[in-house]
């Protein structure tokens, strides 16, 4: 039980969550409240009773993970981990015959680990993040019809900057943002 207050939040982001608990955990509340704080790691894991994430909830971090031992994983809202770089977004949950699935993405589902890329003039290239879906032997992976894994590269061409050294003009190439993985 988390009835305290959490003061996650921070100027430039980073304050994370670690929770092991070893019973059931109510991730809709979370999101709704205290969740939006975290925005660096957020990683719960369950022992018992599914992980739900309703249509309309966001969670929004660098990276999310989510681990239901004892039950299901079931998104219809959003996870949020884009950026420059995309984060990393992992769901597991276990699958019973009769009672619980594995993984559901309902049909309003949004994973997003796109790479917004950096600036036009920056030399950097970005990268998009990786979503990791899985479950046990009984379970199932189970995404709808409209749901949306988005691990994109926005920059998908690659580009010259240019860079004056002793009042030369020289050019730096940058190949295109690459985008990311699903498994």
């Amino acid at each position: 039980n988390l009835d305290g207050t959490i003061i996650a939040d921070t100027p430039n982001g980073g304050g994370s969550l670690d929770l092991d608990s070893g019973g059931s955990f109510n991730l809709a509340a979370f999101a709704d409240g205290w969740g939006k704080d975290f925005s660096g790691t957020i990683d719960i894991r369950s022992a018992t009773g599914d992980l739900d994430l309703l249509d309309g909830e966001t969670l929004k971090a660098r990276d999310v993970s989510l681990t239901a031992d004892g039950g299901s994983i079931d998104i219809a809202g959003t996870i949020d981990v884009s950026g420059i770089n995309g984060g990393g977004i992992s769901l597991y949950g276990v699958g019973d015959p009769g009672r619980h699935n594995g993984v559901t993405l309902e049909s309003t589902a949004v994973l997003d680990a796109h790479a917004d890329g950096y600036g036009k003039l920056d030399p950097r290239q970005a990268y998009g993040g990786i979503v990791n879906i899985g479950t046990d032997g009984n379970g199932v992976v189970d995404v709808k019809s409209g749901a949306v894994i988005d691990v994109r590269a926005l920059h998908t061409k690659a580009r010259l900057i240019p860079i004056t050294l002793n009042g030369a003009i020289y050019y730096y190439y940058v190949p295109a943002d690459v985008g990311g993985q699903v498994n």
